[in-house]
């Protein structure tokens, strides 16, 4: 089973490979982290000296931006991976063998989020602008990898095809809705971004860290993930018959 589990991998990495779309997605969070880290910056200098307003203010906005982005792209990657294996019938054959369901899953969605959240553990270091403190970047880049894993179980779950699945990744961007909301949203209406995990991840990196949003943030991305991807296991498996 683990020689299986590690060329179920491996066939996903040659097919990133051979996937222009798919392998421009791999570099993206690095080549956008890098652009932000380089402009930002200069923008601000620019806007200070001739209006007087500073960005600085908000530069966690781009850094909660920044570290969605790898779980992200690796969500997009996964998806695709699973539907074009879908439609081709390769995911039905890996249904009966001995790596069906969570581990054909784990191959195809659980190693590359376990490189997201490296990639956004190194990016948030190296490339953050407002420096965030470990507890509060290692806390930011699990639950983003949560939620990374969330998303590709959405696009799975409600995808018919690649083609559906590339429209719906559009869609998904509603989960980074919660970033602009937990910055701008009055007091009084907050609560509509609770359901988004990355409003606590965004709130983590403006006011800091503590028990109560800690639990609050993984329970709403730990929610979405195991909910989807019950339902995405389920489509999975329907494809035996």
């Amino acid at each position: 089973m683990r020689k299986l589990f590690w060329r179920i991998f491996a066939n996903g990495l040659g097919q990133i490979g051979r996937d222009g779309m798919l392998a421009i997605l791999v570099p993206a969070p690095f080549l956008a982290a890098s652009a932000l880290r380089l402009l930002l910056p200069l923008a601000d200098g620019f806007i200070s000296s001739r209006w007087g307003f500073s960005l600085r203010p908000w530069l966690g906005l781009a850094d909660a931006l920044v570290i969605s982005l790898a779980p992200l792209m690796a969500a997009m990657i996964s998806a695709f991976l699973l539907l074009d294996e879908a439609d081709s019938g390769t995911s039905a054959y890996y249904q009966i063998t001995p790596a069906h369901g969570p581990i054909y899953l784990l191959a195809r969605l659980g190693l590359p989020m376990v490189w997201a959240f490296a990639a956004t553990v190194a990016v948030g270091s190296i490339l953050s602008l407002t420096r965030p403190a470990w507890p509060v970047l290692l806390a930011a880049a699990g639950q983003s990898t949560v939620q990374g894993a969330a998303i590709a179980m959405l696009i799975v779950a409600l995808a018919g095809n690649k083609v559906e699945g590339l429209a719906l990744s559009k869609l998904a961007g509603v989960f980074l809705l919660g970033i602009p909301w937990a910055w701008f949203a009055p007091l009084n209406y907050a609560w509509v971004g609770w359901m988004l995990p990355s409003y606590w991840l965004t709130n983590w990196l403006r006011v800091g860290l503590t028990g109560p949003t800690l639990l609050a943030g993984w329970g709403v991305a730990l929610a979405w993930a195991v909910i989807l991807a019950r339902i995405g296991l389920r489509r999975l498996e329907r494809q035996k018959t």
